[in-house]
């Protein structure tokens, strides 16, 4: 069977702090000798496929070490390192990577586990961010497969996670603008008139709220004026209480004035409004829209929303 078991390990010396996130680090094994070659010869290449998927928002960068290495001793398994924000329950001074234990000789399989690595990576990281942790069932066992029709994931299960069950969308009988509220203290975005909540990760919330407070639309080229007005929205948003600590890392990783990571987010809030208006007529009007060498803006006219004030641009 073909697998990677995940986990978090913790690292208490300097050279391990400023470590750039989104580096994956492939520390070699002597009993994979095929795989090291593959992934020496090919790490730029599999990075560059990894870049080239449009959600991912954080630059991956692959740097192959040999078994004798400055940073990680090497295991009988070829191994992945990749550093974590702090996370709740976790010391701040003790640097926290998420590290998968390859149980792989396949070199067709490699890149296809890599790139789900990574993307398991930017999940946590996006849950850490919002909510101070992640989710356990990333570190679960995960078991990869081939046939003709691809390449195959499977997460292990340990017990029963309970019932399945199936939810009968609700039908969407409006032709009308509803109101655009955002909740005091929760800030929770609710579209009244039609009794839904439009449900965004903090990060996203926060540059909605952005593109909110400009009406006159926001140039992409001009984007890096509004990081600190960002900056400031997403800190209100956010359910982290140690704000202060996290300045650090934010600036580090959740850069809005990349365009890549700017873009994902984008499409990303987009996808969460068209999930809670199905009807594009009235859809486009709370879209971010994209006007390519024009501003970007959200066309809903302003006298439907309202927001706390400390959300609104200074």
């Amino acid at each position: 069977m073909q697998s990677f078991r995940k986990s978090i390990e913790f690292f208490c010396e300097e050279k391990y702090r400023d470590l750039d996130y989104g580096t994956v680090y492939y520390v070699a094994s002597r009993q994979t000798p095929e795989l090291n070659e593959y992934v020496k010869t090919h790490a730029d290449q599999i990075a560059e496929q990894i870049n080239s998927d449009e959600d991912n928002w954080i630059t991956c960068k692959i740097i192959y070490l040999e078994e004798d290495n400055p940073l990680f001793q090497a295991t009988k398994k070829a191994t992945l390192y990749s550093a974590m924000l702090p996370f709740d329950g976790l010391d701040d001074d003790i640097p926290a990577f998420l590290v998968a234990h390859l149980d792989i000789d396949d070199t067709e399989l490699i890149e296809q586990v890599i790139s789900g690595y990574y993307s398991t990576l930017q999940q946590m990281l996006d849950e850490v961010l919002d909510q101070g942790k992640f989710q356990d069932y990333h570190l679960r066992q995960t078991i990869v497969s081939a046939d003709d029709s691809g390449i195959r994931f499977s997460i292990s299960r340990k017990h029963d996670d309970g019932v399945m069950f199936s939810i009968t969308p609700k039908p969407f009988p409006f032709t009308e603008l509803s109101r655009l509220l955002i909740t005091p203290l929760t800030y929770i975005v609710l579209l009244p008139d039609y009794d839904r909540e439009i449900h965004f990760t903090a990060q996203v919330k926060a540059l909605y709220v952005l593109f909110l407070n400009h009406p006159e639309g926001i140039r992409m080229k001009e984007i890096a004026d509004y990081k600190e007005e960002y900056i400031h929205i997403y800190f209100c948003l956010t359910n982290r209480s140690d704000t202060d600590k996290l300045r650090g890392s934010v600036n580090k990783l959740l850069d809005v004035c990349n365009p890549n990571a700017l873009n994902v987010k984008k499409s990303q809030c987009n996808s969460a409004i068209r999930r809670a208006i199905p009807n594009d007529n009235l859809c486009k009007h709370y879209e971010i829209e994209a006007n390519y060498g024009l501003p970007h803006k959200i066309n809903l006219d302003r006298s439907l929303v309202t927001m706390p004030d400390i959300l609104k641009a200074k």
